[in-house]
């Protein structure tokens, strides 16, 4: 029996290296003491590690202590599907329908597919979510947020 520990351990050490690799390459700052934009890559590649690491160690004990080893039951692999594939539609649709439509759509979506039934808890999230980002984002801190080409 494999161990679910020790692959996503090092599925996630890969995917850390490769951040860390990648972040590597943004461009940095005029005094070595500021902070540039790859500070956040790198911490959140340093944390990922770190977690990853933690799980490797976990899952080769489970094995030197011959613990039973948990298999994981495949009962909601089509929910875990769907929602990654509704993740890809959304990041593609924001370039043409803008963020606001997209995120108020895929947030419905999501909350269906996870099988939220009270419909008054889906439009407070969705319309919270999309007036918290306008408010934080795009008033306070004058980030600007995809309109959208359909829209221009």
């Amino acid at each position: 029996m494999r161990n679910e520990k020790i692959i996503g351990s090092v599925l996630f050490l890969i995917i850390a290296g490769l951040f860390f690799v990648i972040s590597l390459d943004f461009p940095s700052v005029g005094h070595p003491a500021d902070v540039g934009p790859g500070f956040m890559p790198k911490m959140y590649s340093g944390i990922l590690t770190l977690l990853s690491i933690i799980l490797l160690i976990q899952g080769i004990r489970e094995i030197r202590n011959k613990q039973t080893v948990t298999q994981t039951i495949y009962e909601n692999f089509g929910l875990v599907l769907g929602i990654m594939a509704l993740s890809i539609i959304y990041i593609f649709l924001i370039p043409y329908l803008g963020f606001y439509i997209v995120s108020a759509i895929f947030i419905i979506l999501f909350l269906l597919l996870s099988r939220v039934k009270k419909v008054i808890t889906i439009i407070l999230v969705s319309v919270g979510t999309n007036l918290f980002v306008f408010l934080f984002f795009e008033k306070m801190l004058l980030v600007p947020v995809p309109v959208g080409s359909l829209f221009l």
